[in-house]
């Protein structure tokens, strides 16, 4: 596979993650995050651990303003950013 079908794969996945991180609800954000794993499953087979998982969007219910706290993996050094803001 060349690197421009990659890029572009890789695009179309950010795109579709978008636009299940903006759904109007969370049934709605359910049902294409579902859509997702079983159309990405085979290329990135992690995907198919949260199959069956029912609190895996929870987070995405969480107001806007604290949502950037569970977009990183080191919460210290959230917290150090957040203090130096």
């Amino acid at each position: 596979m060349h690197l421009r079908e990659v890029n572009k794969k890789i695009e179309i996945l950010l795109m579709e993650l978008e636009e299940i991180i903006n759904s109007e609800n969370s049934k709605v954000e359910k049902e294409k995050l579902n859509l997702f794993i079983e159309k990405w499953k085979k290329i990135y087979r992690f995907l198919n651990n949260l199959e069956g998982k029912k609190n895996y969007t929870h987070f995405l219910l969480t107001p806007e303003e604290i949502k950037s706290y569970f977009r990183t993996t080191n919460w210290m050094k959230r917290c150090f950013k957040e203090l130096k803001d």
